[in-house]
């Protein structure tokens, strides 16, 4: 076996620049069949640099940039898409983390605070609740439109909200898959979380990520 091969190899060079573009579930089946591979070493990287947790959101960048342009059917290299991602959008990376995990942080407080709490002040702990799932919808579309559209901080938190309530069904989907995936993840044994997890980002980030270029061509690239 040509192990240089296994790693390096770069399987979206097969896309003839002539070739007739695919659409819908055939574009998506094609994309895994051909570039399966590259994505699950992007997210086995992704999750390796994630380790020092203050690199998470510049992984999370180089991750989707990756597989944005595979999912757009466009030829180029897994490797330098994921180092290029890192290092171009690093910087808005995290202030859009901090925004997500601060405001999940203090919904689940309150909504764990006031289901402690009698009478009308309990129902407040559902609304939380609500509030928290929208939180995960709308942060399905943050780092897709980071990497492929060029705005400004309050425009991709705006318009992942607004996608999010446009396109339930898609964000539902995504955020419904990697929840499943996360609880069959306790089921199993501890020496299979980390290719569970390498799975886990493979299969989540296709789903999310092919929803996501759908609804932002769509609705926000014009």
């Amino acid at each position: 076996m040509n192990l240089f091969r296994l790693f390096y190899e770069n399987r979206s060079a097969e896309i003839e620049e002539d070739a007739v573009p695919k659409t819908g579930r055939a574009l998506l089946f094609d994309i895994v069949r051909r570039d399966g591979w590259d994505i699950f070493k992007m997210a086995a990287v992704c999750l390796f640099t994630c380790i020092p947790i203050l690199t998470i959101p510049a992984a999370l960048s180089g991750f989707h940039a990756g597989l944005m342009r595979i999912i757009q059917d466009i030829p180029g290299d897994p490797w330098f898409d994921f180092w290029h991602g890192w290092k171009n959008n690093w910087k808005k990376a995290y202030p859009l983390t901090l925004f997500f995990v601060i405001t999940a942080a203090l919904l689940r407080f309150a909504a764990v605070y006031y289901g402690a709490q009698q009478g009308i002040f309990a129902g407040l702990s559902l609304v939380c609740t609500g509030l928290l799932f929208v939180l995960s919808m709308a942060a399905v579309y943050v780092f897709p439109m980071l990497v492929t559209v060029e705005l400004k901080y309050i425009d991709i938190l705006k318009n992942a909200f607004l996608l999010a309530l446009a396109r339930p069904h898609h964000a539902i989907l995504s955020v419904g898959v990697g929840v499943a995936f996360m609880t069959i993840a306790g089921f199993l044994s501890p020496i299979l979380w980390p290719l569970w997890a390498v799975l886990t980002f493979v299969i989540v980030g296709i789903i999310a990520d092919w929803f996501a270029w759908m609804d932002l061509k769509a609705l926000v690239i014009r």
